[in-house]
């Protein structure tokens, strides 16, 4: 609660924009989904979790995957750094030919499946008031338009024919 309260704070200086909690981590599925449901009670615009990875494809804890004959011979490195030479040997040749998936490095490990369907159920009725004074006193009652700068006077216009979404008179192109 306290890093939002500093996120929200802190990006009062750049317009309020929506704060987005990115890539935590934490070590196991259940408290995974009871952050991820704090953070948008607190409101957290955007919320990311450290990592998802389909581990029964992958048959690995990460993103990466390796050929039944390198996990036959055991990971390559393991959590200590220590190389596995056999299967080092068995793995070097996959990235040789280009048919590797990755490997367990810099931190590829520790992937979740199966987050959100453990994100307990908010609690609507004693949440929207704070959500609702949060969002009102870190968004000035304006929108934030990625790449464009929208006067507090700004009036929505007819949306044009080929489906684009309404312009803003006055907002200007940042690009």
């Amino acid at each position: 609660a306290g890093q939002v309260a500093h996120a929200q704070e802190e990006a009062t200086r750049f317009g309020n924009p929506p704060i987005w909690l990115s890539e935590y981590f934490t070590g196991d599925d259940q408290s995974t989904a009871d952050e991820l449901a704090q953070a948008a009670e607190l409101g957290c615009g955007a919320v990311t979790y450290w990592q998802y990875a389909d581990l029964e494809f992958t048959n690995t804890d990460g993103w990466y995957k390796y050929t039944p004959e390198v996990m036959a011979a055991g990971l390559p490195v393991d959590g200590e750094g220590n190389i596995n030479w056999e299967s080092w040997q068995l793995y070097e040749k996959t990235v040789a030919d280009g048919s590797f998936w990755g490997a367990d490095i810099t931190g590829a490990e520790g992937a979740k499946m199966g987050v959100l369907a453990l994100v307990p159920a908010s609690d609507k009725a004693a949440a929207a008031p704070a959500r609702r004074e949060i969002e009102e006193q870190h968004s000035g009652g304006r929108p934030l338009l990625l790449g464009r700068t929208v006067p507090k006077n700004a009036k929505p216009q007819e949306a044009s024919s080929v489906g684009q979404p309404p312009a803003l008179e006055g907002a200007t192109d940042q690009a």
